[in-house]
């Protein structure tokens, strides 16, 4: 049989009207047994040492006898009222849980005393990421006379839009998760100066628009947009009440590269040329992340090099971002 959870709950007449942060006390009958009692306030600790538990306890069994909770295998919260002027109880709420897993939280910063969370073995979510690109180049930065330098480093701009599944790995107090999903990812790699990228006959170059055209530009990038699939392992910590506290986690990626285009810009109408300018079709690499409860930062670098293997020059992309 399942393991039965059974939550008794006092509710304290002529304190429900006012918050206060609760206190809890946990008996610990045995591994299959608990009682639990929460109270808001010294008033309402004074009330708990006048009741008999001993008949509140009879009554509760009584009525999970003649539920005939001992031939059920089904997971399930009761939740009681109490009246304190005669002494009874009457069953406010019985909640089933499905999924054996599945963890319940009671949530102590509801103002509904006996209102819990329940947090499932997989979840479905979607997120949105945005952050900064740049390159390496032999493991450091390109010269600044480089026709591919970039320019100020919150020009490069980062966008992601995902799909998620996060699975819990183990019981239902384990902190390890495996994640993977889907994302489309927009590269911007703006370039410094009047420099622009052309696909010539033999490879991929850098030229300089001023010198090219007799005019300056305001402004001149490369954009990438992948499909990715990221898979990862991530550790979730939470506190005795469930809260989300640390998170870190690792992993990888791979993508497929499905458009890219060259823009230059003007005091007026930018131009914008289409094209594969020898970029590499797949990109691959690790991830790492790290988190406080909604925060989750992230940084991505890659293993092959943004552009085909035998062109100049041999960059690889790496990202700093924030998941929101």
């Amino acid at each position: 049989m399942k393991k039965l959870m059974i939550i008794f709950g006092l509710l304290m007449a002529g304190i429900i009207q006012t918050a206060y942060t609760q206190d809890t006390i946990t008996v610990e009958l045995s591994s299959k047994a608990k009682i639990v009692i929460y109270t808001k306030d010294r008033e309402g600790l004074e009330l708990v040492r006048k009741l008999d538990l001993n008949q509140i306890i009879r009554q509760t069994t009584a009525h999970l006898d003649t539920q005939n909770v001992a031939k059920n295998t089904d997971n399930k919260v009761y939740e009681y009222d109490f009246n304190t002027n005669n002494q009874s109880l009457n069953l406010r709420r019985e909640t089933r849980i499905d999924e054996p897993d599945t963890m319940v939280v009671y949530n102590r910063n509801n103002n509904d005393n006996y209102r819990y969370r329940t947090r499932r073995r997989t979840r479905l979510f979607w997120a949105v990421d945005i952050g900064l690109n740049n390159y390496l180049e032999n493991g450091k930065s390109p010269q600044d006379n480089a026709g591919y330098a970039l320019g100020s480093p919150i020009q490069s701009r980062y966008l992601s839009v995902g799909t998620y599944q996060r699975s819990r790995i183990g019981g239902s107090k384990s902190p390890f998760y495996f994640q993977t999903g889907v994302e489309l990812n927009w590269y911007n790699f703006v370039f410094q100066n009047n420099n622009y990228i052309v696909r010539g006959d033999n490879g991929v170059e850098f030229r300089d628009y001023q010198a090219d055209n007799g005019k300056g530009l305001s402004k001149s990038k490369l954009t990438v947009t992948y499909l990715t699939i990221p898979v990862n392992i991530s550790v979730r910590l939470r506190d005795k009440y469930g809260r989300l506290g640390f998170i870190f986690g690792g992993g990888a990626y791979l993508s497929y590269r499905i458009d890219a285009y060259a823009k230059q810009k003007f005091e007026r109408d930018p131009e914008r040329q289409r094209g594969n300018f020898y970029l590499n079709n797949w990109r691959y690499g690790w991830e790492a992340q790290a988190g406080y409860r909604n925060i989750l930062m992230f940084f991505r670098y890659d293993l092959n090099t943004l552009f085909q293997e035998g062109q100049m020059p041999e960059l690889q992309p790496f990202t700093l971002g924030i998941r929101i």
